[in-house]
């Protein structure tokens, strides 16, 4: 716990630096926070590339002394402005032709800012970076590729806009025919950022301590001791959405379809589920997907996409204890999955999410859940749209099905939350 609340006064510290702006009053450049999680991504799902640049710099110092070039000369690229940090040799290496980032690796570094963009894409991404990269340069060529926009894009990031959601509702849950009612409680401290240029648009929703609790509701059988039904809490949540025009050129011109790259991350997340009686502490979570815009009219735009999904934490299935975090021992579990949606955006601050996703764990357990809700949690907070702009809207249902392996077999859970809530983003 002592570890937990340095933690937490660590982001509160390093958001604290905010400057007066639009809408939210608040803007900030990246943090010092961003910046270890940057560390984080490329250590973690960004490895692959992480260790193919250091590879390539450890095989240059050790071939240096042969081609009497001097020593290796190291420097750092660390822009205020941006969540990119990067080791970097300002030199051309034996078997290379121009400059190029890899994780936390630039070589040749000509140009510091836009290589150490795809940093960011690299951290996103993880495993599936290098052959999205590779499929883009087939495709569309070097100097065209999107990867080379989104780079750009991030190398004259803009500031980020630091506001707080609050939302209270009401969840009905039912459970293998035992319905259940709650009151549910969402709340986040967020940091938004809007990039637009290149024929490219990115979109950043950094949201810290994003927290749901669901508290069964006072009736004859419960007099509101209960413990809560549901407790989520993660230390980040982000979330990027890049849109890119990149299929114009192959299309006569027509940018009403547009190539879309969702990925979504979660850092030290805690859940405990008194219905399904387990507890999970994931030490991170991703998922990644590819997927397509098709932009009617410039009210209404349709985003098919599918993806992948991975975590590693620690889970228990004797969560219903008051004290389970002192009380119950805790097994590692790894998990990967696929997932599939289709997305509606209305006007540009109302989104109707439908999402399908299946998830394997080490452990035998199979998760599947689906989730069709609407919210106006992703619009730009330095756009006003009037009232709305205030108010936090959200209404879904989340249907799952776990099923957990026991010495009779497979144990099949099922679950359903309807869930509506209204609240304030200041």
């Amino acid at each position: 716990m002592k570890h937990l609340l340095l933690l937490i006064c660590l982001i509160f510290t390093s958001l604290s630096f905010a400057q007066e702006g639009p809408y939210s009053k608040r803007l900030s450049k990246a943090t010092v926070a961003q910046k270890i999680v940057n560390l984080i991504d490329n250590s973690s799902v960004g490895a692959i590339q992480t260790t193919l640049g250091a590879s390539h710099i450890i095989m240059y110092a050790v071939l240096n002394p042969i081609s009497g070039n001097g020593f290796v000369k190291m420097e750092t690229h660390n822009d205020e402005k941006s969540e990119v940090s990067q080791i970097v040799i300002d030199e051309d290496i034996p078997w290379f032709s121009g400059a190029y980032s890899l994780g936390l690796f630039q070589v040749g570094g000509a140009y510091h800012d836009h290589e150490g963009g795809h940093a960011v894409a690299s951290g996103s991404l993880g495993p599936l970076y290098l052959p999205a990269v590779g499929l883009s340069y087939l495709f569309e060529g070097h100097g065209s590729s999107l990867f080379e926009d989104w780079a750009d894009l991030e190398a004259r990031a803009t500031d980020y806009s630091l506001t707080g959601d609050i939302q209270v509702g009401y969840a009905s849950i039912d459970q293998g025919g035992e319905k259940r009612n709650a009151i549910v409680f969402k709340a986040s401290i967020d940091q938004t950022q809007f990039n637009e240029g290149y024929d490219i648009e990115s979109h950043k929703t950094l949201s810290w301590l994003n927290t749901t609790i669901m508290k069964p509701m006072v009736n004859k059988m419960n007099n509101g001791s209960a413990p809560p039904i549901l407790f989520e809490v993660d230390v980040l949540r982000k979330k990027i959405d890049v849109i890119a025009d990149n299929l114009a050129i192959y299309l006569g011109g027509d940018s009403e379809i547009r190539t879309v790259i969702k990925t979504d991350q979660r850092y030290l997340s805690l859940s405990r589920d008194v219905l399904q009686e387990r507890v999970h502490l994931k030490l991170m979570d991703w998922s990644a997907e590819f997927g397509f815009e098709y932009n009617l009219e410039d009210i209404v735009k349709i985003t098919p996409h599918a993806g992948l999904t991975a975590s590693a934490g620690f889970w228990t299935d004797k969560g219903a204890s008051r004290d389970f975090l002192r009380d119950e021992k805790f097994d590692f579990t790894a998990n990967a999955g696929i997932k599939a949606g289709l997305d509606i955006k209305v006007l540009d601050y109302v989104t109707w999410e439908n999402e399908w996703a299946k998830n394997w764990y080490l452990n035998g357990m199979v998760h599947k859940s689906f989730y069709s809700g609407v919210s106006n949690e992703r619009r730009n907070p330095n756009k006003d749209f009037g009232f709305i702009h205030s108010i936090e809207l959200s209404a879904g249902l989340m249907s799952e099905t776990l099923q957990v392996p026991t010495e009779y077999g497979l144990d099949k859970i099922n679950s359903s939350y309807l869930q509506v809530g209204v609240g304030i983003r200041f």
